[in-house]
């Protein structure tokens, strides 16, 4: 909310593609499910924040030092800035950043290289993150992402998966 993904593509990418839509999956893969768009709201981000006891942590946002990531981190990190969030950079190069990017608690990086959905899910039930199981609860016969081969099916279990502000 507290990002317009229309800048970061402008300024990241030059335009050239779609903006993002924070989703696990994107348009071009089979388990994709349309959402209703996101909002960009900064103040209700920021009250959102606030809320949330966190009004004053600072935020540390990673990226590599390479490419579009450096230019769209700059972007995503200026609006939050401008949102009222307490933002530190940090900035790695290539060969420190991939050597532990899934510690990172806040970075940007990309999906390109993932099969459609199930690698992301995969590592957000590793991590803790809800998942099609946690959120319909433990029951064996409960359909999950990785249980559902079905691509329609899988799209509507995406649908409840995707954690979309």
């Amino acid at each position: 909310m507290a990002v317009d993904n229309n800048v970061v593509l402008e300024l990241g990418v030059t335009g050239l593609g779609i903006p993002a839509e924070n989703l696990h999956v994107g348009p071009m893969h089979p388990e994709y499910a349309e959402l209703p768009a996101q909002k960009h709201d900064p103040v209700a981000a920021k009250a959102m924040l606030d809320a949330a006891g966190h009004g004053e942590t600072e935020l540390e946002l990673i990226s590599i030092d390479r490419d579009w990531r450096i230019v769209a981190t700059v972007a995503i990190g200026g609006q939050m800035r401008d949102a009222g969030f307490n933002i530190k950079r940090t900035i790695y190069p290539g060969s420190s950043f991939w050597n532990d990017w899934s510690k990172y608690p806040f970075s940007t990086t990309n999906w390109l290289h993932h099969k459609p959905g199930r690698t992301p899910a995969g590592l957000f039930r590793c991590w803790g993150w809800p998942t099609a199981r946690a959120r319909h609860g433990t029951n064996p016969g409960t359909p999950t992402l990785n249980s559902t081969p079905n691509s329609p099916k899988r799209r509507g279990l995406r649908m409840q998966t995707n954690i979309a502000p």
